[in-house]
């Protein structure tokens, strides 16, 4: 054992007989020198290493015949598996439940939108007399949708934005009414990705007048943010493909006129997004 290496004698020697302290047969072999003392030490080290038990064994051993300075790395060797053992042990972090699936929710909001026109296509002919249309603008959507505990939510919205419209229109307004569907990626963080489409029908004209009507729909990404209680900030960006009737415009400009009728146009939206949660009260 230790003190044999350094002194000659053994524990029980030294510590049972000379200062009558309680030790272990031969070191961790469960059984105490003095029968009249406690024996906590056996139940303390068995209990928490009990796999060092073989381990110090085998090097006690092999360690016979060799000489102090291989004796004491057998030692130094076991004593850092004992102290390596519980760290590696150590169960990593619970990861904190999702926040945005607790409950069934309501949800209704309200956003500002960002409307460009990266290409009018068939709405704005290369061959036209007249100048595009249909430009860029922006205006607002308002929208009521219902979110399960799954990673889905369905809702409906109504957009209205105004265009520029070259001066061929007074008030050039661009109305969408659309059902939108989003799919959580939830991580457990007040911060979520998601990815939504929509689908719907649209009318384009002057004045809340409908000189037009078609069909759009939606595809894009966003990020929401749970800022505390009930509100919800977000910031979204679709790809909105825009399918327009024929029409002739106040300048004489035959319109859309390309698809049995019909015309389409591209746009790429830009949602700044505030919502409210209203969760669904069980019974």
């Amino acid at each position: 054992d230790f003190f044999h290496l350094f002194f000659g004698k053994s524990f029980q020697y030294v510590l049972t007989q000379g200062l009558g302290v309680v030790l272990l047969y031969r070191f961790l072999r469960g059984k105490a020198y003095l029968s009249n003392r406690t024996s906590v030490e056996v139940n303390f080290h068995l209990t928490v290493l009990p796999q060092a038990v073989l381990a110090i064994n085998q090097a006690l051993r092999h360690s016979q015949g060799r000489s102090t300075r291989a004796r004491t790395g057998w030692f130094v060797a076991v004593i850092a598996v004992m102290v390596a053992r519980p760290l590696s042990a150590a169960e990593p972090p619970a990861r904190p439940p999702p926040i945005n699936v607790e409950d069934e929710e309501f949800r209704y909001g309200v956003s500002v939108v960002f409307e460009t026109v990266p290409s009018a296509g068939d709405v704005c002919p290369a061959r036209a007399a007249a100048p595009c249309i249909l430009g860029g603008g922006g205006g607002v959507a308002v929208w009521i949708g219902y979110r399960s505990r799954s990673p889905w939510f369905i809702g409906g919205a109504y957009e209205f934005s105004r265009q520029d419209s070259s001066n061929l229109l007074r008030l050039p307004i661009l109305q969408q009414l659309r059902a939108d569907a989003r799919y959580y990626f939830d991580q457990g963080n007040r911060l979520t990705f998601y990815l939504t489409g929509s689908a719907g029908a649209a009318a384009y004209g002057s004045e809340w007048g409908i000189d037009t009507g078609g069909v759009v729909a939606g595809l894009g990404a966003g990020l929401e943010f749970e800022a505390g209680g009930l509100a919800v900030l977000g910031l979204a960006v679709l790809y909105r493909p825009l399918l327009l009737r024929r029409w002739t415009d106040g300048a004489g400009q035959l319109r859309a006129d390309r698809y049995l009728g019909f015309g389409i146009a591209h746009l790429v939206a830009l949602e700044l997004i505030f919502e409210v949660r209203d969760p669904v009260t069980r019974w």
